[in-house]
């Protein structure tokens, strides 16, 4: 009986020691990510400042062959900057996402501040945003600046794909047990590989989406990363040629019986 105690004891403390073992890993390796990106992020951020601040000639005027080699720079320190972040946002949202901070969101609000904050990358690329609501909407529960990183990252996908002179579309919807957002876009769709990989962080559909406004391929899986710990779901939709449709679900609480 002893022996047959010891046997069931040892490996289930030897597993539990595996998996101490492992978190310490995870834990080090997201330190080690988290450091890299601050401090990368820092530099970067003042050489995007400082190009964009040469670009409009305040310190004087650019040759064409200066303006050339200064957009570039300016393009891909930006893409960096992003890249950046959002490695820190996909730490973040796996190892600090606290449920409390959850409240009732009045999405109307939220998605008004993303179109403003979208309104000059849509307007330099000649492109519109459409929104539609229900007459009536409810507020389901969730944390404000997770969701509108969410929406960002959305229109910033379908504007991407858009193209010059594009339309994208957001569309909120009420349901019995929740609200669903859909970001659309009227651009080139994607391949069929694109449809299984999309949600895999760092993939980058090739070749069609403008490389004026590539990321680092990890926002969507940081979108359905937020989405599912909100109790959601996210969906694709797409067809090649017509576009794409990326929605996700809020749940609503049950209405509390008298």
């Amino acid at each position: 009986m002893a022996l047959s105690w010891i046997a069931r004891f040892f490996p289930a403390r030897r597993r539990d020691q595996e998996l101490d073992e492992l978190r310490r890993t995870l834990e080090e390796k997201n330190r080690i990510l988290s450091t890299l990106a601050h401090e990368l992020r820092t530099p970067l951020t003042v050489m995007q400042t400082t190009t964009a601040v040469l670009l409009e000639e305040r310190p004087g005027p650019l040759s064409p062959r200066q303006r050339h080699f200064l957009e570039s720079m300016h393009e891909n320190t930006c893409r960096m900057v992003q890249f950046s972040e959002t490695i820190l946002a996909d730490i973040k949202v796996g190892r600090d996402w606290i449920p409390l901070d959850a409240q009732h969101l009045n999405l109307r609000r939220i998605i008004q501040r993303v179109k403003t904050s979208m309104q000059p990358v849509l307007e330099e690329r000649n492109q519109s945003l459409r929104i539609t609501f229900p007459s009536l909407l409810s507020r389901p529960r969730g944390n404000e600046t997770w969701i509108y990183h969410v929406l960002t990252n959305l229109i910033h996908n379908a504007a991407k794909h858009a193209g010059e002179g594009g339309v994208v579309m957001i569309s909120v919807n009420q349901h019995d047990h929740c609200v669903s957002v859909t970001v659309s876009d009227n651009g080139h769709g994607l391949l069929r590989a694109g449809r299984e990989k999309i949600f895999e962080e760092f993939y980058q559909e090739e070749p069609q989406a403008d490389s004026s406004l590539q990321g680092s391929g990890l926002g969507l899986a940081i979108v359905r990363n937020v989405i599912e710990r909100h109790g959601g779901k996210v969906y694709v939709t797409t067809a090649a040629g017509l576009g794409t449709m990326v929605s996700f679900t809020l749940p609503l609480e049950p209405e509390k019986k008298g």
